[in-house]
């Protein structure tokens, strides 16, 4: 098996393609197996977002809010690295 955010985002838009059918357990492993596949979270945060909504879809409300409190953990961690980035860069020196 090959972990590479490029797979992950083959593993995500074959998620959203069996949402759209309606196909809830199909797209939930299909995006477990994008989040195991990205090893540098890339897509961590649409990825989230997508399992929460489908979860709740599926009435499962506890996973859910998990995904959903992931995903806003993930979105907070990346835009912290990204003003450290920032805060770092010569013409801030």
């Amino acid at each position: 098996e090959i972990n590479h955010p490029y797979v992950s985002y083959a593993y995500r838009n074959a998620a959203q393609i069996s949402l759209r059918f309606l196909e809830y357990e199909k797209t939930i492993n299909y995006l477990e197996n994008a989040l195991l596949r990205d090893t540098s979270l890339l897509y961590g945060s649409s990825i989230y977002y997508l399992l929460a909504s489908t979860s709740n879809l599926l009435k499962d409300y506890n996973k859910s809010l998990k995904y959903y409190e992931a995903g806003v953990a993930l979105n907070e961690k990346k835009h912290n690295q990204e003003q450290l980035l920032v805060a770092n860069h010569p013409v801030f020196l």
